[in-house]
């Protein structure tokens, strides 16, 4: 029997029509799905997840044999499964500013670390060193002898007194507490500042030398020094001048998702203690350029500890600058 429009009709046409269909609307389900797996697994050139910058502050980077921020990154980045990107900076100042949208974590120091907003930014780690210096450091002043110890030498005696760096607590911190940093005295009379946050063997060495009769610096630099003899504890005198600080901090970004964040603090505590597994990929590579500021790993950081150094030290960033 022949349809009114002259064609062909009946269920085995029908079924007919259904099976040449099929696999054309297979075939382009299939397409549908794969481009929309490729949409999530491989992101068009040109786009990433936000948070993808890891900031690192060292304003003696190109002194150093190892640059921190590329193993760093090169290390964090597979274990946190995202793609991290390193840029070192001297300063708080050499961050451009459409640059911190995508800051996702920052290595820095304890007195950086205090400029940066606590509505951005929360803590994740602090440095640890080698036992027995794995506990946090204090601030410490080394004076020689003949000259006695004096009280505040950065105000009373500033030209005979040198501080540690002006970016960590230890090497500053007791310095600035009352938010007036000795060294922007502008008539003159200010202590000779160190450049490397990391270490102050620097101002050790001219210390001892006698270019200086005081020095505030970290406390386990100084130790190191006089165990090796290079200050003889007849001529060199040490006082503790603050409480133990964190000193190398990081912190991660608020707006990575908070499962992110644990992740990223577990990878961080891990560093350097899976000797029995081998250890994760490119963690050979971050422990080498730790070792580069005399770090062995990280230990927890807890945002209410830092907050009870923040009340502490507020006073050393006023107004949010260095």
């Amino acid at each position: 029997m022949r349809a009114l429009d002259g064609g062909e009709s009946g269920p085995a046409v029908e079924e007919g029509r259904t099976r040449r269909l099929f696999p054309w609307t297979a075939a382009a389900s299939a397409v549908v799905l794969v481009l929309a797996l490729s949409a999530i697994l491989a992101p068009p050139p040109g786009s990433h997840r936000p948070g993808g910058l890891l900031l690192v502050i060292d304003p003696v980077a190109s002194l150093r044999e190892t640059d921190l921020g590329a193993p760093l990154a090169g290390w964090l980045g597979p274990a946190l499964r995202r793609t991290l990107r390193a840029q070192v900076v001297p300063s708080l100042a050499e961050v451009p500013a459409g640059t911190w949208a995508d800051v996702g974590l920052v290595i820095c120091p304890d007195r950086v670390a205090l400029a940066l907003p606590d509505s951005a930014f929360v803590t994740l780690a602090a440095g640890r060193r080698h036992a027995p210096l794995n506990l946090r450091p204090r601030s410490v002043l080394v004076y020689r002898r003949s000259a006695g110890p004096l009280a505040e030498p950065w105000r009373t005696a500033p030209q005979r007194t040198i501080l540690g760096d002006t970016l960590t607590l230890t090497g500053c911190g007791p310095a600035c507490r009352e938010g007036r940093c000795p060294w922007r005295t502008g008539r003159g009379r200010a202590p000779a500042l160190g450049s490397d946050p990391y270490d102050h063997a620097a101002v050790l060495e001219a210390l001892r030398l006698g270019c200086f009769d005081y020095a505030v610096v970290r406390e386990w630099d100084a130790q190191r020094f006089f165990a090796a003899g290079l200050l003889d504890s007849r001529a060199w005198g040490m006082e503790m001048l603050s409480v133990p600080v964190p000193d190398v901090v990081v912190l991660v970004s608020r707006a990575w998702p908070g499962s992110a964040r644990v992740r990223a603090g577990e990878v961080l505590l891990g560093l350097g203690r899976h000797q029995e597994s081998g250890g994760l990929a490119g963690e050979g590579a971050a422990l080498r350029a730790l070792a580069e500021i005399d770090l062995a790993g990280f230990n927890l950081l807890l945002e209410p500890d830092f907050e009870f150094v923040r009340r502490e030290f507020a006073a050393c960033w006023p107004g949010g600058a260095p």
